[in-house]
């Protein structure tokens, strides 16, 4: 019953997940687009995603609740039934945005810069995927904190164009990048199966230079609606790893030992029968609106075939990794 006006409303998402109004598009709420300081509940914006990559509409709320829970950053997420002019869009999934307040509640100083790293969409829908090399640090767009022209970013590349493949390497990365955080990261991807995350797919991350750490980069999560996936579904394979800094760490073998032992530690704060008992419990909650939904891409056979599939993924996510590293 609470209405805000006016508020920026925009179709989000790219290539796998966009949709035109006349479809089930994901939307972009921008709170204080045209009202300056307006919030609602606190937020400045969040996104309504529309489950077309994600048919249990589970998936992804599940994926970000294993980073909040294994100390990570990670969106909180929820449910909405969404009408646009009376038209019944149906099931959404909220998802927090990464901003100002997100950074307040992820970091003791939340004044740093935060860059997006996804992908740049052109018009004629080819695409740049951005890892950290010269020729891809403008095109990094700065989400929240100060115009510094990116040389914050730079300072990495200038420091894995220095280092790579030397034994210096892991040392010398640690002046600029928050390597316990980065390893955590990478380790939840792997354990989500965020095949279009940063590690396997060069995408969907955040950069965040934190001044608590003397602004070394870390690394945050998004679009986690492709979770719970096995790696050569795409084509990949977590044992060479494409993205950059990923790659050259696991070539250094201290690096690559922090790593494994940052798996470990992930694998050691995750629940997986706890999880399972949530996703139930909410699976039983949305059942009513994922079935009724009206404009999902799919029939209520095929919504209950992706959530026995989804539960069964994510009750074997914790095992695939242990078995690349050797875990026991």
């Amino acid at each position: 019953g609470l209405a805000l006006e006016p508020v920026g409303l925009r179709l989000a998402g790219k290539l796998g997940s966009f949709r035109e109004l006349s479809g089930k598009p994901k939307f972009r709420i921008d709170f204080n687009k045209f009202s300056e300081g307006q919030r609602f509940f606190g937020l400045e914006s969040l996104a309504l995603n529309n489950g077309v990559q994600d048919c249990s509409f589970l998936k992804e709320p599940a994926a970000y609740k294993i980073y909040r829970e294994a100390g990570a950053p990670g969106s909180r997420t929820g449910f909405a039934h969404v009408t646009v002019n009376g038209a019944d869009y149906g099931l959404y999934i909220i998802v927090e945005y990464p901003d100002d307040r997100f950074l307040k509640r992820n970091f003791a100083e939340p004044d740093g810069n935060l860059y997006d790293g996804k992908y740049v969409l052109y018009d004629d829908w080819s695409y740049t995927l951005l890892d950290l090399y010269d020729d891809y640090v403008p095109l990094y767009a700065l989400e929240e904190g100060e115009d510094v022209q990116r040389a914050d970013i730079q300072a990495v590349v200038d420091a894995i164009d220095a280092h790579e493949g030397a034994p210096t390497f892991y040392e010398a990365l640690g002046e600029v990048v928050d390597w316990p955080s980065f390893h955590r990261h990478i380790a939840l991807e792997q354990l989500v199966g965020h095949n279009d995350g940063y590690a396997l797919n060069i995408n969907n991350n955040r950069l965040y230079f934190d001044p608590a750490q003397q602004g070394r980069m870390t690394m945050l999560t998004w679009d986690l609606d492709n979770s719970f996936l096995v790696d050569s579904e795409w084509g990949f394979s977590w044992s060479s790893p494409g993205a950059r800094l990923v790659y050259w760490c696991w070539q250094d073998s201290t690096c690559k030992a922090a790593q494994r032992e940052a798996v470990i530690a992930v694998l050691d704060a995750t629940d997986i029968p706890a999880l399972l008992d949530w996703y139930d419990a909410t699976a039983a909650v949305t059942i009513d609106a994922a079935q009724s939904d009206p404009r999902k891409e799919f029939d209520n056979n095929y919504l209950a075939s992706c959530r026995s599939d989804a539960r069964q993924r994510i009750n074997r996510s914790k095992r695939l990794v242990m078995s690349h590293w050797g875990i026991e």
